[in-house]
């Protein structure tokens, strides 16, 4: 793979000072504005390339083709219908075929694009799955680069090769966005209030024991639904997810890559907290209150039965 290698960073360093960017790539490193290399050479890195991919240069890209295909064939001048073997482009044509790709377009389509549009393609690509953005280095055209044109030119070519593979890329591209797109910001309806504050309040009902005046309701009411209310104002502010991305800074040259984050989630737990509290300060005091009186009722009762002993001792008669 050092070959691939070296071949993709003299063939880029090449292309800034001027080299048109359509230059097919073994004409740029054997031309004289180009790489001195033997074209023996460079053909053995075009090979690699294709070997290390796993693909057979023969053969289109795509799931089931092959280099030949074999099609009956009538002579007009004998008469007869025999099989004769086609070219898989020519066949593929002649069956409605547009666009048809080959192992050795991947490296020659994929370094005709300048780096603003390698950054584009790579972040476009790591949006659909097609590559993996932390495997990939700025705007260079790297193995994983081009494993995403591979992926795209199967994907033409398993649809018929009715669009180029940069237009797979926009279709598969604008389809995610879609599936992708935020959905509304949440937000809690007045009935949804409601019913959480039903529920809390039919909690402090159990917890006092008897049902709650309408002055205590009320009140309960206007505290639960203030948390309510703060809850749902910092949904708007929950940051959505977002993917790992590429940013080219055309000005300096300089390509740096964003790390993806989680989106942020509600704090839920936080809210049952809080809507618990709520009911427990407004609890409390009660509790309070009827074990004071539990206290002075057993007070009461001790002091009756006290007093009723002593009545009963003064009624009864002194044994002289």
């Amino acid at each position: 793979m050092g070959l691939i290698k070296n071949f993709i960073v003299a063939y880029d360093e090449t292309l800034t000072e001027g080299v048109d960017q359509s230059t097919d790539p073994i004409d740029l490193i054997t031309g004289d504005t180009g790489l001195s290399l033997d074209p023996g050479i460079a053909q053995i890195v075009v090979d690699e390339i294709t070997d290390a991919l796993g693909l057979d240069s023969n053969k289109p890209l795509g799931i089931g083709f092959k280099s030949k295909y074999k099609v009956n064939v009538t002579d007009d001048v004998l008469g007869v219908t025999a099989p004769k073997d086609i070219d898989a482009e020519d066949y593929l044509t002649s069956q409605g075929f547009k666009y048809i790709y080959f192992p050795e377009d991947i490296t020659e389509q994929g370094s005709a694009f300048g780096p603003k549009i390698v950054a584009q393609m790579k972040n476009m690509m790591a949006s659909v799955n097609l590559i993996d953005i932390n495997k990939t280095i700025g705007v260079q055209k790297d193995a994983e680069f081009y494993k995403g044109i591979q992926k795209l030119m199967e994907f033409s070519m398993n649809n018929g090769g009715q669009f180029t593979f940069m237009q797979g890329l926009k279709m598969l591209y604008n389809a995610a966005l879609t599936q992708n797109a935020p959905v509304a910001e949440y937000t809690l309806s007045t009935e949804e209030m409601d019913d959480l504050a039903d529920t809390y309040i039919a909690s402090a009902e159990k917890k006092k024991g008897s049902p709650l005046t309408k002055n205590e309701k009320d009140y309960l009411t206007r505290q639960l639904n203030a948390k309510l209310t703060d809850f749902q104002g910092s949904l708007s502010g929950l940051q959505p997810a977002s993917t790992a991305r590429i940013e080219y800074d055309i000005a300096t040259g300089q390509a740096t890559t964003i790390p993806g984050q989680a989106a942020e989630q509600p704090d839920v737990e936080g809210l049952g907290e809080e809507l618990s509290g709520v009911v427990e300060e407004f609890i409390a005091p009660r509790e309070e209150l009827a074990r004071q009186a539990e206290i002075e009722e057993d007070s009461a009762t001790r002091f009756a039965r006290t007093m009723n002993s002593l009545s009963a001792a003064e009624s009864e008669g002194v044994m002289r």
